[in-house]
């Protein structure tokens, strides 16, 4: 993200980068990799969604529907966008994300959008992903620890020039040698 800034959902989830899922009886956690190295944990317990919730990704309430993970999201703010073309949304967001493994190394996502403040109807799209528990391209590790760094333009706090490096030791002249 060019801010530094959490993607947002379902944009998050469209990321090359890896994701890790873990379960527990009570939940389920997201760890993104991409973008800001941000988690999402979406409870699976049966609770309500939060009332006045107004965030990055929304308040997340999952359930099973036999083999597949429901997940119920609202209370978005609008500041991130749907995919990373730019698809804008507003406050009204609803995403149903529909997770299931179709095979032993493939897992089927499916999200429904709906927005009343951008969009006529809802309207679903799929995304297909390759199981692994190591990336191809790091083979030994799970998943990388990275930082954002925002454009310097961007910084409210700059911070001081580094003082010049001395050049006492690039002298014509060598220094004598004790006798």
């Amino acid at each position: 993200n060019f801010r530094c800034l959490p993607s947002g959902l379902p944009r998050q989830g469209g990321t090359p980068y890896p994701l890790k899922i873990m379960q527990t009886p009570e939940e389920v956690v997201f760890l993104y990799e991409g973008g800001m190295h941000t988690f999402r944990i979406v409870p699976t317990d049966g609770r309500p969604h939060k009332k006045d919730v107004w965030a990055w990704y929304g308040d997340s309430i999952g359930r099973w529907e036999g083999d597949t993970l429901v997940i119920d999201v609202v209370g978005f703010n609008d500041e991130s966008w749907l995919d990373s073309s730019g698809y804008p949304h507003g406050g009204q967001l609803h995403l149903v994300e529909r997770y299931r493994k179709t095979d032993p190394v493939t897992l089927r996502f499916d999200v429904t959008v709906e927005d009343p403040e951008y969009y006529t109807a809802p309207w679903t799209t799929p995304c297909t992903s390759r199981l692994t528990s190591r990336p191809w391209w790091r083979p030994t590790a799970s998943t990388w620890p990275t930082a954002c760094s925002p454009p310097r333009s961007t910084w409210t706090h700059r911070p001081r020039p580094s003082p010049p490096r001395s050049t006492a030791w690039r002298s014509a002249t060598p220094a004598p040698r004790p006798a």
